[in-house]
């Protein structure tokens, strides 16, 4: 490598980085970004130590790090599996994919449970060959996250911030959010039944003869006639599109001759939920008990995909098993099994101090002391972005209700309707940052905290946890690039199609919502 180059390289190489974090800490930028801005109307003093809410920062960032042990030792991934596996059609997979998404964001937040089951839901239905399914997958995903996370103080953190300054009883919660969970759910179920259709998977060598015989009547006749040359052609054309998984693999059909091993790699293909996806960032656990803290790219040993298979990684790891068992994955070990009762203790007792049973200093300093015995990697692997961006989101809000024209002007909407207020600037600056900065003004939590809450559907920017499934849908794109199905469902495409059902959605709750609040 010349000088020339060197010096190229050391200039790209922070450059790439900057850009990197920009990309991925946008939310955390801008929040920093509008909470200096305030700062010069309203100047430091000492009112600011009474912007931030200690204690909702401290039970976000218990259940973040205890979720994030859970996820660490692949549960959740096990649980969705499990209930995929029992369906065998696109239909009920993507119901199921969905209501998965639904259970975990109730008591892993919106964001985390779109994290965890979107990369599941993109292998599972691309592997299946219904990849025409994926988008509406992940705009019911999407919905199913954002609007399934209202029913429970902990699901959303506007739920939880808003529970705490209000202190709301659980009762009084519950009863507030039960018709818009009820009615989202039933919309989601409705969505789901009327516009999929009951296909079972299909093997991909089947589906790329059937590809061809739609596209030409000549070609079906011939696969007819000549269904081995038409197996033989579908694989060169599955070759052309991957051309990496063409090299490693040898010439000829290692199964021809044979055929229980064709029987056996025919059910492999089949057998879709037994397909290990890369829903974190893996991490195989050694004989020791200890995590490689590098991602995994070697291939398992059973069906291997094209590499580009895998959805982006997002963080993680997932549990590891006797990599010769097809179906050691869909099983936890003992030793896990252990770590799951001590980490289910410990979300308990996190969940008791959102209740207020239990005081919040000791759920804090007890899942730091225990994690940073049983797995000190999930201590590390917080998302303390979030944490960094509540904290700006309490600096704008606090400026923000000092300064008179601001003041005058929001109470006047809240005022005037508390619930097309907080659904409007949801739809303007996201729904949590609408909840902390609206809070100032209300002076019942009712219409606040249903507003905020289907306030989440509507722009892509309503909700924080809408930008996670943009952005692993375009990851998708890019993986998939000659997939048929998914390029007809360009990113405009599919942010089109977004913003429809989440209109719809929006509009359907507010005029079951409005008499009520």
């Amino acid at each position: 490598m010349t000088n020339d180059a060197r010096g190229r390289f050391r200039v790209r190489a922070p450059m790439d980085s900057l850009i990197r974090f920009v990309r991925t800490r946008m939310v955390l930028i801008v929040s920093a970004a509008a909470a200096l801005i305030t700062m010069v109307f309203v100047p430091f003093d000492e009112a600011y130590l009474g912007y931030f809410d200690v204690k909702t920062l401290a039970c976000l960032f218990g259940i973040l790090a205890v979720v994030g042990a859970l996820r660490g030792i692949g549960l959740f991934e096990h649980a969705a599996r499990l209930v995929v596996a029992r369906f065998a059609t696109c239909r009920a997979a993507v119901t199921a994919l969905v209501g998965a998404t639904l259970a975990l964001s109730m008591f892993a937040t919106n964001d985390m449970a779109l994290i965890m089951m979107l990369p599941l839901a993109a292998a599972t239905l691309i592997k299946a060959g219904w990849e025409r399914a994926l988008p509406f997958a992940f705009i019911m995903q999407n919905l199913a996250a954002n609007l399934g996370g209202m029913i429970l103080p902990f699901g959303n953190p506007q739920n939880l911030y808003l529970y705490e300054r209000f202190s709301i009883p659980l009762g009084d919660f519950l009863a507030v959010m039960a018709l818009p969970f009820g009615v989202s759910v039933a919309l989601i179920a409705l969505c789901c039944a009327l516009f999929l259709k009951p296909d079972p998977p299909q093997a991909p060598e089947k589906k790329a003869i059937g590809e061809q015989a739609k596209a030409s009547p000549s070609e079906a006749n011939r696969s007819e006639a000549n269904p081995a040359e038409a197996r033989r052609e579908a694989k060169a054309s599955n070759a052309e599109a991957h051309p990496s998984e063409a090299k490693r693999r040898p010439e000829g059909n290692p199964s021809e001759g044979n055929p229980s091993e064709a029987n056996r790699a025919e059910a492999k293909i089949r057998a879709v939920p037994s397909y290990r996806t890369n829903v974190s960032r893996e991490t195989f656990v050694s004989k020791q008990g200890r995590a490689s803290a590098h991602p995994v790219t070697r291939p398992h040993p059973v069906a291997q995909p094209h590499p580009a298979t895998h959805p982006q990684p997002v963080g993680g790891r997932l549990a590891s098993a006797d990599r010769s068992d097809p179906d050691a994955r869909l099983r936890i070990t003992a030793r896990e099994r252990r770590r799951v009762v001590v980490y289910f203790s410990l979300l308990a007792l996190v969940i008791a101090s959102v209740f207020r049973l239990v005081p919040y200093p000791v759920a804090l300093a007890a899942v730091v002391l225990v994690l940073a015995v049983f797995d000190r990697r999930a201590l590390r692997t917080v998302d303390y972005g979030l944490l960094l961006t509540f904290a700006c989101f309490f600096v704008f809000a606090g400026n923000m209700a000092r300064i008179p024209v601001i003041e005058g002007l929001l109470s006047g909407l809240m005022g005037q309707s508390a619930l097309l207020a907080s659904v409007g600037t949801s739809q303007i600056i996201s729904n949590v940052p609408a909840a902390v900065l609206l809070s100032h003004f209300a002076g019942s939590y009712e219409a606040l905290l249903v507003g905020v809450n289907i306030g989440g559907a509507g722009t892509l920017v309503a909700s924080l946890a809408s930008l996670i499934t943009f952005n692993q849908y375009r990851t998708v794109l890019a993986s998939f690039p000659h997939r048929p199905e998914l390029a007809r469902n360009t990113s405009g495409a599919f942010l089109a199609r977004f913003t429809a059902y989440n209109v719809a959605f929006l509009a359907v709750l507010l005029l079951v919502c409005w008499p009520l609040v």
